[in-house]
């Protein structure tokens, strides 16, 4: 029995094996391709001496450095500002009463079901009434309020005890000393998953 579960956990690794190496092939091939030169790249029997012609044409072409500094500066821009706001909205969500909470988390959540699309034009128009056209912060405006980032705050905080916020409020910590230094650091899960989600989405 023992031999027959060997013999299939070796056939199906040999397959997975198998299939890396095909999905790796077209990788392998592209970066071969970026160190030949193109007369090299497509004669497969040609020995040619690898260079870097094809790294320096293509840098020269676009200033690249400009283009992944604001790209970063746009992810990382719109991370920490979204933090800010899914932590106080999810905590708000949460924890707190207030008049119409539900209808608004209700309307945070249909906003899921709006494709980004959809939401292009109108944006432009918003953002050319505030003057932000063709600025970073007109791009990282519109993203600074995450429906999903604050949906996952509120589901975490509710699974939190609330037994942690009335100690610490028996301490003498006030409602932002609780959000930070009890609240935060036990989700750092959940920021972590919607940090991959949010950079990911804005990164492409």
């Amino acid at each position: 029995m023992k031999s027959k579960q060997s013999a299939a956990s070796a056939a199906f690794q040999a397959v997975m094996y198998l299939a890396a190496l095909i999905w790796l092939i077209p990788l392998l091939w592209m970066i071969r391709t970026a160190f030949l030169s193109q007369d090299a790249a497509v004669n497969l029997q040609a020995a040619a001496a690898p260079t870097l012609a094809n790294f320096s044409e293509v840098l020269s072409a676009a200033p690249f450095g400009s283009y992944y500094l604001n790209t970063i500066l746009i992810v990382a821009g719109t991370l920490l500002v979204q933090f800010f706001f899914i932590t106080l909205a999810g905590y708000a969500f949460a924890r707190l009463e207030f008049m119409g909470k539900n209808f608004l988390f209700t309307l945070f959540l249909a906003q899921l079901m709006i494709t980004p699309d959809v939401l292009i034009f109108p944006m432009y128009q918003l953002m050319a009434k505030l003057s932000l056209t063709n600025s970073l912060t007109g791009i990282m405006l519109p993203f600074f309020a995450s429906a999903m980032g604050i949906f996952l705050m509120r589901q975490n905080l509710r699974t939190i005890p609330i037994e942690l916020e009335e100690a610490a409020k028996m301490e003498g910590c006030s409602t932002w000393g609780i959000i930070w230094k009890v609240y935060a650091p036990l989700m750092r899960p959940t920021y972590a998953a919607f940090g991959l989600i949010s950079v990911s989405y804005h990164w492409n």
